[in-house]
Order: C-alpha cells, then structure tokens, then sequence
C-alpha cells in the first residue's frame, strides 16, 4: 500500500504497518477512522490535549514541550467494568450508535469535552449502549501511536 498526497509518496509499509504506525496525519486518515488529538507533551509523560483532557502518553513519544498528535484506533478503546484499570479512563456519555454487523461503532464524549471514536464487537445478547448511556472506557498508553503534528 502506497498512500500518495498530492501525488507524492507518503509513506511506504504494509497495510498493517501504515494503519498501526502512520509516518503523519495524512497517512493517519489515508486508511481507517481514528481518533488524532493535537497535544502538548508534559515533563511527567502526560499529554495535555487541546480542550485540557491529559493523557498519559505513549511511551514513544517525545520529551517535553514537543507538540504531538496521538493516535488512537477506535478498536484500542475498551468498555472497562468497575474491576479493570487502564492507563488511560474516561467515563463520557454515548452520542451516536452505528450498527456494522459484527461491530458497533460509538461516538463518545467525555465530562472533559473529548470526544471519543470507539469500535466494540457485536454482543450477540443484544445488551448494546443506546445514546445516552454513561460509559466507563480506556486504553493503555502504548496502545496510542504518536506523529508529528506539523
């Protein structure tokens, strides 16, 4: 796969590669949906979002006062139940509900005004948030990518 902006190259890799680990923005939204956060990388390996959501950081990332974007797959994200940690956790309230058969597709947003893009896989018990239920959700650090924001 050979993601081309304005004819040049962008970036060469595997699908796997360019979805897992885009080189900039533009290969980040060349393939797949995802949720980018334009951030500001702290001294205590948080990331301070536009909007002032923190976020632990990828351990990756760069040191601090560097501007990032981080990268978030919606697949990454986990509905975390009272006993689970993650390096990461929100609790945001359900906007939106897209049924894609063996997946449903979310749109969070958090008390902090982050808005969230998360893909869960069908509960065949047919138990699914409806919008407007609050949710408890999270990653790990490394399961974030960061690029370059410029």
């Amino acid at each position: 796969m050979t993601p081309t902006d304005a004819g040049r190259i962008s970036q060469l890799g595997s699908p796997q590669e360019i979805y897992r680990s885009p080189k900039n923005r533009f290969v980040a939204a060349f393939i797949g949906e995802s949720n980018l956060y334009r951030a500001q990388v702290g001294h205590d390996g948080l990331a301070l979002c536009d909007g002032g959501a923190s976020i632990k950081a990828p351990s990756s990332a760069p040191g601090a006062g560097e501007t990032i974007g981080l990268l978030l797959r919606p697949e990454r994200v986990r509905r975390l139940l009272a006993d689970e940690r993650a390096d990461n956790v929100f609790t945001g309230a359900v906007s939106e509900v897209v049924y894609l058969g063996e997946t449903v597709k979310y749109r969070l947003q958090t008390e902090l005004g982050l808005e969230i893009l998360v893909r869960w896989p069908f509960d065949k018990t047919g138990d699914l948030p409806t919008v407007g239920d609050r949710l408890s959700m999270g990653w790990d650090r490394d399961d974030m990518h960061w690029i370059p924001w410029s």
